[in-house]
């Protein structure tokens, strides 16, 4: 039952009386209404008719925003003209139905709330690869017990848990009282008491999970799955976890799950050892998630390591050493899982090994977790449920046609690329039509099946289709560029099982992809003047979504904006600080202060690059954006393109104003993460026109003039590129020169000199790092502006991915300090500017409108690099980051132990 509040408002629109009625959460007609396909709380919350951000709410069902929900408000009358009835306030994220006008709770709409709020609990942000957190500080102390807490003992209700030959004289002590004096008692679903008691509990447990065994090995597969699974499975679990020496009790439930359970799930009177341990696997590791009784064996001693931290005098330190023993806990079970299925594949014949592997990737297995509700239809029945398991171990599912439609033999296979069963052209239809609805949210003049321009004398590649009657599958206006940039797209669905295709999954999806663009793409460039995506799926269902690997739309000329906040949010310790709210939200600061709003727009965009549960692989920026143009005055615009590095300066600097930040180094999350300090030797250079002994004298005697030494903290180091070859070589060509990233980081090292001249004198600057940061930024100078015009140098910078050492740019007096410590940094993103368009000459004309950025970042988990320009995520070798014209680089400094 969930409790529902109904609103009556006047005619003013304005609630004047609230009823509480008592309804069931199914009682909601309209829920199945919702798509959640066409939300997106990416942008600024404004009612789509008046424009206003008060009381605005989205509705679920087309996803526009609309205000109020009273009689003739926008929201009221949108619900009446189109038959949508489920909105939600954007503000307080509640549900309501319109117009009846009465609050919807139910567990079924939370994933929405997240979407539009997301919300990261501490382990959470621990899966995003941080290897070190402290836990929450435990403030509230218990320093009384009893009355003032409401407890009030009743002897009647205690029980004293005693030994055997102690029975005697705990009555004598207790004698008078009502106090229950027993040798074992049921505590929290576990048991306290002597290992007699403990035995008879067990007993009685495996006798109950063995009836509930039997039980459901009669009714259908999928239910016996769920219910197993999720119920006494975890049952099963928590005996093994809080109750010891319970192997010999739940081998008896192994022998019922081997023999009954299982056999009644896959329809087959018998499975084999092999295949028993690999259902035992996690899902996520192609199994079905049936554990075994040896994968229980050390639950019960893994309770009793993390049990002992409760044991600390000090509730932090206890708080601390929980956390490590649990993250070294996992990380033993996971190696331990790896080590078992590892095991297990190499006992496996060729094409069970490729099915494991096809159902260990991120997609196919979310279909177990569904719970079989009808209401939704996720309910499947014997056959449907049987044949999805045989498919997904490459068995041979029963009652199989012997002969297809076109005469072949009939084979799981065969019917996955045989044109003549229809259901390649239904599972193509159903994608392409998904695909085409979606777009006519976003897109414009979005056509179905569209006819390419005939050929008129163009001249293409045997690879390149030719025909006068070629059709694509969409074609969309406004998608990757401007309102009227044309883009098409062609959808490709393979069967990973075929001979002909790839056993590796990444080289499958790419082998695809690059025989769609060979077929269409420069056809499409070249007539069509448009952009060409091919969209290439399996059909195992695999969803290649990663959190925090998420595409930035670019709305005209922003990608210099979004490449810093990818860069920004792959910086561990900023991210984490920005995904919790509570962090950021109650800093003070000053009356009609515009940058109050930049941490809380750049927490919330962070939450929805990193939110696992998203509904879509990519994020638009504008919300964020919009904040950037409001705080900077306008200086970095949307609709212009800029320099990313004036951006990131600006960025870390306002962020660090905004969290009140000051010249400390611990006073904001930006400089006890990014800032370093470096000692600068400063000396004046006497004029050159300056030859008699007696006026170098009197300069040498000038206090101006001496050496001079000051620390200055830094955020990032700027390197200078030597200039690029003016003439030509003798092959009439420009040659771009090359460069390692280490001669020029020689700035930093103490020895090297540079002169900055200006209009009265010319100086002397030598520089020498005094502390490093834990990531150091490092920006490659490449533009130059003259009188004319702006000038980049393309020099090829040579840089490796891991191992920068920075010991030998340190100054001599903090030498010593740093011996102890590591030095080295990994790189974990870099930005690339790459010119629009080429010319014959290596130094040309830029204007602010040409060239487009595009960053490099490392996916920590699976360790692949990936390359990211504005919506296009795609992998990239880590060799051929190096050769790109890197501008902004971030680097991780390693920890001692690693």
């Amino acid at each position: 039952m969930v409790e529902v509040k109904t609103e009556i408002t006047n005619e003013d629109n304005e609630p004047v009386a609230a009823k509480k009625q008592k309804f069931d959460s199914r009682s909601c007609p309209y829920l199945d209404t919702i798509n959640r396909s066409v939300l997106d709380f990416d942008f600024e919350k404004l009612c789509s008719v008046t424009l206003s951000p008060l009381n605005v709410y989205a509705c679920l069902v087309c996803g526009l925003y609309f205000q109020g929900r009273g009689i003739n408000t926008p929201a009221y009358v949108h619900s009446g003209e189109t038959d949508h009835h489920v909105f939600m306030n954007l503000h307080t994220l509640k549900f309501f139905c319109i117009p009846d006008n009465y609050e919807i709770i139910d567990s079924s709409l939370d994933d929405i709330k997240l979407v539009c709020n997301p919300k990261f609990s501490k382990s959470q942000i621990e899966k995003l690869g941080v290897l070190e957190r402290v836990c929450r500080p435990i403030t509230d102390k218990l320093e009384m017990i009893g009355k003032p807490f409401g407890y009030y003992c009743k002897p009647a209700k205690c029980h004293l848990i005693v030994k055997k030959e102690k029975f005697a004289e705990a009555h004598e002590v207790f004698k008078g009282t009502n106090i229950d004096i027993v040798e074992g008692f049921r505590v929290l679903g576990s048991v306290i008491g002597s290992s007699e008691e403990t035995k008879k509990f067990v007993a009685k447990k495996t006798d109950d999970h063995l009836s509930l065994v039997d039980k459901l090995a009669k009714t259908s597969p999928q239910n016996v799955y769920s219910c197993y699974t999720k119920g006494v499975q975890e049952k099963i679990n928590f005996i093994s976890r809080t109750t010891p020496n319970t192997q010999n009790d739940l081998s008896k439930i192994e022998e019922a799950v081997s023999k009954r359970l299982i056999p009644q799930i896959l329809g087959r009177p018998e499975i084999d050892e092999t295949d028993r341990s690999t259902f035992s696997l996690p899902l996520r590791m192609g199994g079905l998630n049936l554990q075994k009784p040896e994968d229980l064996e050390r639950n019960y001693d893994r309770s009793q390591q993390i049990a002992t931290c409760l044991d600390e005098n000090e509730p932090d330190e206890a708080a601390e050493k929980q956390q490590r023993l649990t993250a070294k806990i996992k990380k033993e079970k996971e190696q331990e899982l790896k080590k078992k299925k590892e095991d297990l594949m190499s006992r496996m014949t060729l094409e069970k090994r490729q099915s494991i592997i096809l159902a260990s990737e991120k997609g196919p297995s979310s279909w177990f977790n569904t719970m079989p509700l009808k209401r939704y239809n996720f309910d499947l029945n014997k056959s449907e449920f049987r044949d999805a398991i045989c498919l997904r171990y490459g068995w041979e599912p029963k009652k199989m046609p012997i002969n297809c439609a076109c005469g072949k033999q009939f084979t799981v296979t065969h019917a996955l690329h045989c044109p003549n069963g229809g259901y390649t052209h239904l599972r193509h239809n159903e994608i392409r039509d998904f695909f085409a609805s979606v777009m006519q949210n976003v897109c414009h003049d979005v056509e179905v099946e569209p006819k390419l321009q005939p050929l008129q004398g163009e001249i293409f590649d045997k690879s390149t289709t030719t025909e006068d009657d070629a059709r694509l599958d969409i074609k969309a206006n406004g998608l990757w560029g401007s309102r009227f940039s044309r883009s098409f797209f062609d959808v490709k669905i393979f069967n990973p099982h075929a001979d002909s295709c790839p056993k590796n999954p990444e080289e499958a999806y790419k082998h695809h992809e690059s025989i769609k663009k060979l077929k269409y793409e420069k056809r499409i460039t070249e007539v069509e003047h448009s952009s060409f995506t091919p969209l290439v799926f399996a059909c195992t269902g695999r969803n290649a979504y990663r959190p925090g690997i998420v595409g930035l739309n670019n709305i005209k000329a922003n990608d210099y904006c979004n490449v810093v906040l990818q860069i920004v949010s792959h910086v561990p310790p900023i991210r984490d600080f920005f995904l919790q709210e509570e962090n950021y939200i109650s800093i003070p600061r000053p009356p009609g202060d515009t940058l109050k709003v930049l941490p809380r727009r750049l927490g919330e965009l962070y939450r929805k690059l990193w939110n696992f549960g998203n509904f879509k692989s990519h994020v638009s920026p504008h919300e964020m954006l919009q904040a950037i143009v409001l705080c900077s005055k306008k200086v970095f615009q949307i609709t212009k393109q800029g320099d990313a590095i004036d951006v990131l300066s600006w960025l870390l600097n306002s962020l660090h104003i905004a969290l009140n930040g000051t010249k400390k180094v611990n006073s904001s999350i930006i400089s006890r993460t990014l800032r370093g300090k470096m000692k600068v030797s400063c000396r004046k250079l006497i004029p050159p026109e300056v030859t008699s002994k007696e006026e170098l004298a009197k300069f040498n005697a000038n206090p101006d003039y001496f050496e001079k030494f000051e620390e200055q903290p830094f955020t990032y180091l700027t390197l200078d590129v030597p200039p690029m070859p003016l003439f030509k070589d003798e092959l009439e060509q420009n040659v771009i020169p090359q460069i390692a990233l280490t001669v020029l980081l020689k700035k930093f090292d103490g020895l090297q000199e540079k002169e900055y001249k200006t209009y009265k004198d010319s100086t002397v600057k030598k520089f020498s790092l005094t502390k490093l940061p834990d990531f150091l930024v490092i920006y490659i100078k490449r533009f130059y502006k003259n009188n004319f015009f702006i000038e980049k140098n393309k020099t090829i910078v040579n840089f490796g991915l891991k191992g920068l050492d920075m010991r030998e740019l340190l100054a001599d007096e903090v030498k010593e300090k740093y011996s102890k410590e590591c030095c080295v940094y990994d790189l974990v993103s870099n930005v690339v500017h790459e010119d629009e368009i080429t010319t014959e000459s290596s130094q040309k004309l830029i204007s602010d409108s040409r060239g487009h950025y595009k960053v490099h970042v490392i996916d920590r988990p699976s360790q692949k690099w990936f390359e990211l320009q504005d919506l296009h995520v795609t992998e990239i070798l880590p060799q051929m980051i190096s050769l790109s014209q890197a501008y902004i680089q971030v680097y991780e400094r390693r920890r001692p132990d690693s």
